[in-house]
């Protein structure tokens, strides 16, 4: 199925949809359906490439999943459950929070700058690993994790060690006040880069001749821990059946990833949620 009938499948159900790419035959292919700038925010996006700096650490011995929050933080000032918390349950969301933060529309009003801080004054409502709160939160963390492990900032680090690799030539992050990279939301690319991504975990981690992650890493990004309660998610992953996931970001960005049908197809929309899925995973069934 060519991307001119996405478009046109698109423009009559009336989505908002800006760019479709996919990856066909090897090649990547772009439609322009609505006048945008090329890089767009990715939003929640960005998580799966916070992800894969963790992934690109973990695969080089520089720290585990299992590592937990005290070897990276000073943890003395706050409640002593978060020296439970371990790396794998930022990646799942399973830190036990009871409810989600950092998110656009409160982080700016914290009363602070310093967001490490204020994440771990909130209180554990839950054992670490059981129960799943999606929050900004986690994420952020795992990027100061990054920052401190690497010595980069985690942009710079992914720059280095994946941007480059893939083919992504410019991009840009949000920062917090007290310039870590926002980790969570904020990154801004094209929607070929988004393909270019997906690409690299359809490939299990090689794009071209070189090993951008390790295939012990790629499963583990997309497959669930037994006995939590995760909700269809992963290391930033969503499951959409027990070959495909998407990463999603707020606004209708999607990545689809299908084992089955080996394809990529990525999308930069402002659209409500599950509407741009549902055409790309039809789309990819129909090619």
């Amino acid at each position: 199925m060519t991307l001119t009938r996405l478009k046109d499948r698109i423009l009559a159900d009336g989505l908002n949809v800006l760019r479709v790419a996919q990856l066909a035959d090897g090649n990547i292919e772009e439609e322009i359906i609505h006048p945008a700038a090329l890089r767009q925010n990715c939003y929640s996006i960005s998580k799966n490439f916070t992800a894969a700096a963790v992934g690109i650490l973990a695969d080089s011995g520089l720290l585990s999943v299992d590592d937990t929050l005290d070897r990276f933080f000073d943890l003395s000032a706050y409640d002593g459950a978060y020296k439970a918390v371990k790396v794998k349950h930022l990646l799942r969301q399973t830190m036990g929070i009871g409810k989600g933060f950092l998110f656009e529309a409160d982080r700016y009003k914290t009363g602070s700058d310093d967001w490490i801080d204020y994440t771990f004054r909130q209180p554990l409502v839950h054992a670490p690993g059981e129960k799943m709160v999606y929050s900004n939160s986690t994420y952020y963390l795992l990027s100061c994790i990054v920052e401190k492990v690497s010595g980069l900032p985690c942009g710079r680090f992914l720059e280095r060690n994946l941007f480059r690799k893939i083919g992504i030539t410019d991009w840009a992050w949000d920062i917090c006040p007290r310039g870590h990279t926002m980790g969570a939301t904020g990154l801004y690319l094209a929607t070929k880069d988004l393909v270019r991504f997906g690409q690299l975990y359809l490939q299990n981690g090689m794009f071209g001749e070189e090993r951008v992650l390790s295939g012990k890493w790629v499963h583990e990004a997309h497959t669930f821990a037994p006995g939590e309660e995760n909700n269809g998610y992963a290391y930033g992953f969503w499951l959409i059946d027990d070959l495909d996931y998407a990463c999603r970001g707020a606004n209708g960005q999607e990545i689809v990833i299908s084992n089955r049908h080996h394809a990529v197809i990525a999308a930069h929309a402002y659209e409500q949620k599950g509407n741009v899925e549902k055409v790309l995973v039809e789309h990819i069934g129909a090619r």
